[in-house]
């Protein structure tokens, strides 16, 4: 099952309660799961280039990335822009908004915890301190 269709369905039955596509616990076990693989790539000389729900698949009780075809040796703006890329996961899974994070006002989402909301900025910052997030 992909990030995508699981968050269509908890977004299904989440919306009847009005709380988020998926609660702050369950977010956080997924995307540290595609932060570990993520920084095994970089590790590994390589920037995946397209992280979305549709490239990352649930096998196993273990969530992985997929759709490496625009992979490519890794640098300074590809590192960051896969970082960024966790960024809006992060913030779709926590709100199921579409929006880019730097479009939606994250601070207003009042559901939100603040060690949630400044995650996300500080994996939106444009010059990403790895000792920092």
């Amino acid at each position: 099952m992909s990030l995508a269709s699981h968050i269509k369905k908890l977004n299904a039955e989440w919306r009847k309660s009005l709380n988020p596509a998926v609660d702050e616990d369950s977010a956080v076990r997924i995307i540290k799961q595609i932060l570990l693989a993520l920084q095994h790539c970089h590790e590994c000389g390589v920037a995946h280039r397209n992280l979305q729900p549709e490239n990352i698949i649930y096998d196993n009780s273990t969530w992985k990335l997929s759709g490496f075809h625009q992979a490519a040796p890794i640098n300074s703006d590809s590192e960051q822009a896969d970082l960024k890329s966790v960024g809006v996961l992060l913030t779709r899974l926590l709100t199921d908004e579409r929006k880019m994070p730097e479009t939606l006002d994250i601070t207003a989402v009042n559901y939100i915890s603040e060690g949630a909301k400044t995650f996300v900025k500080k994996l939106m910052k444009k010059t990403f301190d790895k000792k920092g997030v």
